[in-house]
């Protein structure tokens, strides 16, 4: 009985604490990592406590370090950028770079400040921020893994491999665009312990009927 207490607190107070936090615009505050782009990598803390490195894809958007910024998820920038101030869609070239990046599989990415640069001229290159570069040995990557010639790899990603634009705001006032990637599932066993508990509550509510 005593056990069974505990975990029905337990479920309650993750109901509790988390219905106010999805009702909140999520947050994020960034820090500098490699690089010396006046881009990335940057070191993005969001208010669930996850910490990974992200890029930016726009070259005139900025942001600030040691900053909260409210954060939404979209398939595109939402201010678009150099190219474009209506919204640039993510190409197909950026999701196929970050997602690797993201699960550290990225070939020839050795955390070096030269590996950075290269990484994010890539990005804006193929969020045509840049004018293309093929001598760009990530932008040669994605165009052998993935089949496809320079311009194909601007083509919209249309939620391809799991990666989005997270767009930085304070207020009204639009900042800028990050790659965000899906959480991949190892992040998804910290809910093991809560789903337990309603596992086993269940059960013994079944037995009792």
């Amino acid at each position: 009985m005593k056990k069974t207490m505990i975990a029905i607190f337990t479920v309650l107070g993750l109901i509790v604490f988390s219905v106010p936090m999805a009702m909140a615009t999520p947050t994020v505050t960034l820090s500098n990592g490699l690089g010396t782009t006046d881009g990335g990598e940057f070191i993005a803390v969001l208010d669930d406590g996850r910490i990974f490195e992200t890029f930016c894809i726009e070259t005139d958007e900025h942001l600030s370090f040691g900053i909260e910024y409210d954060y939404t998820l979209s398939d595109q920038a939402i201010k678009g950028g150099s190219n474009t101030d209506s919204g640039d869609p993510l190409s197909i070239g950026s999701a196929y770079l970050f997602r690797q990046f993201y699960l550290g599989t990225l070939v020839g990415y050795n955390n070096t400040v030269e590996d950075a640069n290269a990484l994010q001229h890539a990005f804006w290159m193929l969020e045509q921020e840049e004018d293309m570069n093929t001598g760009n040995e990530f932008i040669i990557l994605a165009m052998n893994e993935l089949g496809l010639s320079a311009n194909q790899l601007l083509d919209d990603n249309n939620g391809a491999y799991a990666v989005q634009v997270m767009n930085l705001t304070i207020g009204t006032t639009d900042h800028q665009s990050l790659l965000y990637s899906v959480p991949d599932a190892s992040v998804m066993l910290l809910l093991g312990p809560a789903l337990l508990c309603l596992g086993m509550i269940g059960r013994r509510k079944s037995k009792r009927a």
